[in-house]
């Protein structure tokens, strides 16, 4: 059971590289603009290791997203517990909203052109 269970955090944790990797590369040349050996070359992985863990760019991309969504509700749920009545937990989703995407335009995915 102690193997699996590295086994299984390894496997987390290199899937969290590679998306670390396209992140940083899809954001700073544009979705259209990066490809598979930019991200495999960013991750220092083969290309072929990429793609064990994602099957295309769309992947990698939406788990970007999952991310990103993660992200905001994180963020989202520890303002809404300030919040004493629902007016106020709604100017704390205002609030919060603006401040993510503000502060983190990159994080304001939207789907890939087709």
């Amino acid at each position: 059971m102690g193997i699996a269970n590295r086994k299984e955090r390894e496997k987390a944790e290199k899937r969290e590289h590679l998306i670390n990797a396209a992140e940083k590369v899809i954001f700073a040349k544009g979705y259209e603009n990066a490809t598979m050996d930019d991200i495999a070359q960013e991750a220092e992985y083969s290309r072929g290791a990429l793609y064990l863990y994602f099957k295309n760019k769309e992947q990698l991309y939406l788990a970007i997203a999952n991310r990103s969504v993660d992200i905001f509700l994180r963020i989202l749920t520890e303002e809404l517990g300030k919040g004493k009545n629902a007016t106020e937990k709604l100017q704390k989703v205002k609030d919060t909203y603006l401040r993510f995407f503000l502060e983190d335009p990159d994080h304001q995915l939207s789907p890939p052109s087709r």
